[in-house]
């Protein structure tokens, strides 16, 4: 009874997402994604292979409705099959699991047309097909759920870039459950089983890669290479907030106007964001080779290390929503008008229940709720129980530990603290969260021994 309850839980959610926030929320990203994907000419660094995903979904349906309902069902399927497994669940837990469904993180952010937002959602599902497959060991039902996985998390690493450890994790826990029942363990074995999988998950992310290029018109850019260069840039300015005396002599010499960089560096740096850095655009900065840039922020770490260390503590710390969280856009209610709408193709009309959703929204901002610190720390809690339990390998604890890994990679690499970026380890933790409410108690792994 409680199952059949849970089911209704689920799909009375899914409802409501799509409905109070049809037709989708949408932000700069989200229409620059939407319209690259759409005419084929990418020059915004984003992840081409989602661009087109969201450019071919919003033109085949006229607008960005069903991208609500695909990522809302996405995460309700991945639910489902987690925790429909837990045998006699209890009724209180699922009561607290209908609360934190409708709380306003997983009521609001999967209507909005973000990157990462399908990026976790399809994570999500990927793991929650580990565990179908630890049911189904054999035959071609268990290799095509296995095929099905494996293609998921290569759309999530194809969704966000840092998403590749997401999917390290997925394919771990695979080629546990794919260990034929009571047989030993054997770590030649099992290393060969994550070897081979991760060949078959590179091979689909190559192949979706040329799928979504073969309608490219324009390519602009390397996408990592411009992304290592923003990190470089963005820690060379906090260190030089950091540093009055401190003189950029390597860009100098190859005609950077450091001068005006050194400046903007120190009046308009910030820990909470990046925009501003090259506002008016600086001479040079953007046309020296990228091993002169690292070189220089190279130069920086190394003679002043407690410096760099002290710039990247606190930009962490603005991400894990320990500063002042609202200037951290916690979520992102509407359509940002503009000639962007027009080349997305998509209709400006705002979401009627806009207003509602971030009046809603904002009664949290400033609390744990919308700390992905505090989401972490759920995580850390949920992997004791589980541990305790001799569970550490079950895809539930596996969505921890990638969760924790996700949020720990933004540790040398954050740019800014927008809450999106957080999104994958706080939905990670919310699943755990509800695994943790409806389970009465001790219960055998399902990974069997």
């Amino acid at each position: 009874m409680t199952t059949a309850a849970l089911a209704v839980l689920l799909a009375v959610w899914t409802a409501a997402v799509w409905f109070l926030n049809r037709p989708g929320h949408l932000t700069i990203d989200s229409l620059v994604q939407i319209a690259e994907g759409r005419s084929g000419v990418f020059e915004s660094y984003n992840p081409l292979f989602i661009s087109v995903v969201f450019g071919r979904l919003t033109a085949l349906t006229g607008d960005t409705g069903p991208l609500v309902f695909i990522a809302a069902a996405a995460f309700a399927l991945a639910a489902w099959l987690l925790l429909s497994r837990i045998a006699r669940p209890r009724v209180p837990g699922l009561l607290g699991c209908a609360v934190l469904l409708f709380l306003p993180i997983l009521l609001i952010y999967p209507g909005i047309v973000w990157k990462d937002v399908w990026f976790a959602h399809s994570a999500l599902l990927g793991f929650a097909l580990v565990a179908v497959r630890a049911d189904r060991r054999g035959g071609p039902i268990g290799w095509g759920i296995e095929a099905l996985c494996l293609a998921l998390l290569a759309f999530a690493m194809l969704s966000r870039q840092t998403g590749v450890l997401v999917s390290l994790v997925g394919v771990v826990l695979l080629a546990i459950a794919a260990r034929p029942a009571g047989s030993p363990w054997r770590l030649s074995r099992l290393a060969l089983g994550i070897v081979a999988r991760l060949l078959v998950l590179f091979a689909l992310a190559q192949a979706l890669t040329l799928a979504a290029q073969s309608g490219a018109r324009q390519i602009t850019g390397a996408p990592f290479g411009t992304g290592v260069r923003q990190v470089a840039i963005f820690d060379i300015a906090g260190m030089l907030q950091r540093l009055p005396q401190a003189r950029l002599e390597r860009l100098s010499a190859l005609g950077v106007d450091t001068a005006t960089f050194e400046q903007s560096g120190r009046r308009l740096f910030s820990a909470e964001r990046v925009d501003t850095l090259d506002m008016p655009p600086i001479r040079g900065l953007w046309d020296v080779p990228l091993t002169q840039v690292l070189g220089q922020w190279l130069d920086l770490a190394v003679a002043h290390p407690a410096t760099y260390l002290a710039h990247r503590a606190e930009v962490y710390a603005w991400l894990l929503g320990l500063r002042d969280q609202a200037r951290c856009l916690p979520v992102h209610v509407g359509r940002d008008d503009g000639p962007l709408l027009t080349r997305a193709g998509v209709d400006p009309a705002q979401p009627p229940q806009a207003g509602e959703l971030y009046r809603y929204a904002t009664r949290f901002v400033g609390s744990p709720y919308f700390s992905p610190l505090a989401w972490a720390l759920v995580s850390v809690v949920v992997l004791i129980r589980l541990g305790r339990q001799g569970r550490l390998l079950e895809p539930v604890a596996g969505l921890q530990w990638a969760g924790l890994l996700y949020l720990a990679s933004y540790a040398p690499i954050g740019l800014s603290c927008d809450f999106r970026y957080t999104y994958f380890s706080v939905a990670a933790a919310s699943l755990g969260l509800m695994h943790w409410m409806l389970q009465p108690g001790r219960r055998t792994p399902i990974t069997g021994s």
